[in-house]
């Protein structure tokens, strides 16, 4: 038995616009936000517990100059990569470019 589609003004309907790549209806924007706050207030125990566990780990390390990651670093904060990140960027991307090489073979 095929599911039932859910009316315009429902949470499910709003996931329907975006999986159709539609532009949801007003309804559905309405829903879909009173659908996420009773979710929020529903798990607010659970949602603040995660984050005090990831504020009290820290900041997370950055990725040190001289890797691939260092130079993606630099690419996503629009700078100019430094001369050992690029030289990283250049060994790993001529390695990948080797084993896919070899793989092909």
């Amino acid at each position: 038995m095929p599911r039932q589609v859910q009316p315009c003004g429902t949470a499910a309907a709003y996931q329907r616009h975006m999986r159709r790549a539609e532009v949801p209806c007003e309804e559905c924007v309405v829903a879909w936000a009173e659908h996420n706050a009773a979710y929020k207030r529903a798990n607010r125990d659970r949602i603040n517990a995660q984050r005090r566990e990831h504020t009290a780990n820290g900041p997370h390390e950055l990725a040190p100059h001289g890797t691939h990651a260092g130079y993606a670093r630099h690419r996503y904060n629009l700078q100019q990569p430094c001369y050992s990140c690029r030289l990283a960027e250049a060994a790993y991307q001529s390695d990948r470019r080797a084993k896919r090489l070899e793989a092909a073979r």
